[in-house]
Formats: structure tokens, C-alpha cells, sequence
């Protein structure tokens, strides 16, 4: 009865453990869309050069993101870092 006792105490102890510190572990920052612009600036330039693209890069557009100043001003750094480091010249 004893080890019985225990052995539930231990268990809630972990449960409790864990649900505290889900929220923390949910609460990620959202990408922003300058960032999501650029990697797929990045993605798309290595495509366009026969290269591949990491799997972790390549991504569809998010709604929120589209149509966007900050998403296009991400997309054309990641390009034209990726031209750049091929020896190429990006149109301004």
C-alpha cells in the first residue's frame, strides 16, 4: 500500500512538472514575414541556379505575409545574398 502511495505521488509530481511547463515550451515568437521572405528569396534563387533547396528552407507563403513591403524587401536580400555568394549580380 505504502509503495503504492509513493508511486502515485511520483507520478503527480511529474504530471505536474509537465503541464507546468508546457505553456513555455509553446510560446514561440512568430517568423517574421521579413525573415519567411527572405529564406524563400534564398529557396528560390538556389532552384533557379539547378541547386537544391534544405528542406527546412523550403516553404509556402503564409497568408499574413503576402503582399507585403517587409516580405518583398526579405525576399530580394535572400536572392541577392545567394547571387552574390554564386559570383552573380542581382538586379537592383
Amino acid at each position: 500500500m505504502r509503495a503504492d502511495i509513493t508511486l502515485r505521488g511520483f507520478v503527480l509530481a511529474g504530471l505536474t512538472a509537465a503541464l507546468l511547463s508546457a505553456p513555455a515550451l509553446a510560446v514561440e515568437p512568430e517568423e517574421s514575414c521579413y525573415r519567411i521572405g527572405y529564406r524563400f528569396g534564398r529557396c528560390a534563387a538556389q532552384v533557379m541556379l539547378n541547386d537544391t533547396c534544405a528542406r527546412q528552407e523550403d516553404l509556402e507563403m503564409p497568408e499574413r505575409c503576402k503582399g507585403l513591403k517587409e516580405t518583398e524587401d526579405g525576399t530580394r536580400a535572400g536572392t541577392r545574398e545567394l547571387f552574390e555568394a554564386h559570383g552573380l549580380k542581382a538586379k537592383k
